[in-house]
Formats: structure tokens, C-alpha cells, sequence
């Protein structure tokens, strides 16, 4: 017995099976206001709150985490539902089946690399013509397997049984990787990224970890009146036909309750350096390349893949202005940037 949901992401088609025991939880009458509220494009407002009471935001960030079943076996979709849309022909579709104990040829899997220390650690490994993807959040533990074909039309995830929300940590990577390396083709890239729309265009705040992309958006949002934020952390950008860069909103926000059904044309990149003085320059050619290429979501060691990412970063990073804010979290740095890309 099964169930199954279809949502459009960037307007690519994504289909979600969930084998028993695995099951959708229902959503509670908040949470499809809130639904509702995010599919129209509405803006909840996690980030228009004063710099001293931060504390909201957490509050609002972990709205999901307390309103979540206990029950190891129903998994709360809220985060995908104000994409819910009648999928006939889905870019890719996932199956989530319980893993009862080690795959099928699992000892004779080909290890290709491993992610960073910073969990979730993704192992990357060839299983015959497919691709295995083991996601961990502790150490210790793999939280779900996810076996992809080749250009990951069709993948199977393996959800380890365990608490409610590694669970869904674990299930969430699985399936940006799955969407990651299916729309590739398609002129579309997933970003690291805090993204803040004003006067009608996108404007795409990217850097390490630990930047302060996040509070860059936050800055705007107390300093510059009509902006609002359209995702916190992976936007999806995807040329259009005529070649134009529109970014997405995302069903994948960390932990900011931004799951937007929203899109509008690339406005700027900016790459934040932390610095003791604000001060922003332009970027252009190779400089230009690479720092919009460091924040897309890629797999190195895959020319096919990485092919296909190149063309649409070489088209981005000469069509879209693309800057570097040396800043301080402070409103000084927000005024120069808005004059520079405005």
C-alpha cells in the first residue's frame, strides 16, 4: 500500500511515493492557512521583526518542529505542500520504502567521495548503473540510502527507522540531491543562497557558511521598505526560454519558514565578504564565474552533470550584474549595496 504526492518546483514536476509504513501527516487547520498563505505568494514575515527580538524568528523558524507528529512513520510534507500541483509527466519521481537491513550488491558499491565534516555528510557511491547517495546526521549513523538512475528520473530512498525528524532531515537532502541532478539539464541550478526580492527582481546573497547571508536579508528587510524575502537558503534559479535567469522559491529554506511559491527575474549576485569597513565592487569575467559557480549545488566528479551546470553559470554570470560586498551586519552596508545594484 502506498501514497503518493506531485508538486512543481521551478516548474519542474516532482512526485513523492511513500511506501507503508511511511505515511503523509495530515496537516492541522494552522498549518493550511499558513499553506495556503505561502502557494498565493503571501509573505509570513519571519524576518520583518526588530533586530532585538530575534527570538521571534526562532519561534517562527521551528514552527514546524513543534507542530510534527510523534509518530516515527508519519512524515509532515508542510515544507512541499505550498508547491502541491497535478504532476501528468514528473521530472523525477522518489519512492520511499523502509530499509530493513543492507541492499542488494551494497559490498560491491564503488565509493566516489564524501562530503565536508558539517552534517549531513552525503557519501556518494556507483551501484552498478546507478548512483547511491548515503546520508548521515550523526557519525555514527546512515539515516536513509538513495539509489538514483543515471540522470535521476526515478529514485528509491531508504529511510532508516528512527525519530520523526532525522528522518525528515535526511528524506529533505535526498531529495534536493534527486532534484539537484534531474534538472540539470534543463538550464537549472540549485543555490546556497539567501534571496531578497525589491522593485520586482531577485536579488541573490551567496558566500560561505557563516557569512551572514541570513542576516544581510534581515538588514533589508528593517532598512529598506517594499522588499520581502523569498527564500533563506536553497532558491532555485532556471534560465527561461528566452534565456532569462528567474529565481524560485524553494521548499528548502533551513530553518526559516520561507517556503514561497514565488519567482521573479535575477536582479544581482552578491558574494558577502565579512570586513571592519563595508565596501562593494563589481565583478566581472572569470571573477564573476566563480563566485556564482562556489554556491551551486554540483557534483565534481561528473562531467555529464557538471557540463550542463557550466553553460547555465557562464549564461548567469554574463547576464546578471554580480557584485562583492565586503561588510560589516550593519544598515550602512545595506544602503551601499542597494545603490550599487539598484
Amino acid at each position: 500500500m502506498s501514497q503518493s504526492r506531485s508538486y512543481r518546483v521551478a516548474g519542474h514536476g516532482i512526485r513523492v511515493i511513500l511506501e507503508a509504513p511511511w505515511s503523509f501527516k495530515a496537516l492541522t487547520k494552522e498549518q493550511e492557512e499558513v499553506v495556503a498563505k505561502l502557494a498565493a505568494g503571501g509573505d509570513v514575515g519571519v524576518v520583518s521583526v526588530p533586530a532585538d527580538r530575534q527570538e521571534l524568528l526562532e519561534e517562527n523558524a521551528s514552527h514546524m518542529a513543534a507542530t510534527r507528529s510523534a509518530s516515527p512513520y508519519e512524515l509532515d510534507f508542510l515544507q512541499y505542500e505550498p508547491f502541491a500541483d497535478e504532476v501528468a509527466d514528473p521530472l523525477m519521481t522518489m519512492t520511499v520504502k523502509p530499509w530493513t537491513g543492507p541492499l542488494p550488491g551494497m559490498d560491491s558499491w564503488e565509493f566516489l567521495l564524501e562530503s565536508g565534516d558539517q552534517y549531513p555528510i552525503v557519501r556518494v557511491l556507483k551501484a552498478g548503473e546507478r548512483l547511491a547517495f548515503q546520508i548521515k546526521y550523526s557519525s555514527d549513523r546512515v539515516a536513509g540510502t538513495l539509489l538514483v538512475d543515471r540522470h535521476a528520473g526515478s529514485g528509491e530512498y531508504f529511510a532508516a527507522k528512527g525519530t520523526q525528524e532525522p528522518v525528515l532531515y535526511a528524506l529533505n537532502t535526498a531529495i534536493m540531491l534527486q532534484f539537484t541532478v534531474a534538472s540539470a539539464p534543463y538550464g537549472t541550478l540549485l543555490m546556497h543562497a539567501s534571496v531578497t526580492r525589491y522593485m520586482g527582481k531577485a536579488n541573490v546573497f551567496f558566500g560561505v557558511s557563516g557569512t551572514g547571508k541570513s542576516t544581510h536579508s534581515r538588514l533589508w528587510h528593517e532598512h529598506v521598505p517594499g522588499c520581502d524575502l523569498m527564500n533563506d537558503d536553497n532558491p532555485v534559479l532556471r534560465l527561461s526560454p528566452d534565456g532569462t535567469p528567474l529565481v524560485y522559491g524553494s521548499p528548502w529554506s533551513g530553518k526559516t519558514l520561507c517556503y514561497r511559491n514565488v519567482s521573479a527575474p535575477a536582479g544581482a549576485f552578491v558574494r558577502l565578504e565579512q570586513a571592519p569597513d563595508n565596501k562593494i565592487s563589481k565583478l566581472k569575467g572569470l571573477e564573476a564565474y566563480a563566485s556564482v559557480i562556489g554556491s551551486v549545488s554540483s557534483m565534481r566528479w561528473d562531467r555529464e552533470f557538471m557540463d550542463n551546470i557550466v553553460k547555465t553559470v557562464e549564461t548567469v554570470a554574463m547576464s546578471v550584474p554580480c557584485y562583492r560586498l565586503e561588510c560589516r551586519p550593519d544598515r550602512e552596508a545595506v544602503i551601499i549595496c542597494k545603490n550599487a545594484i539598484s
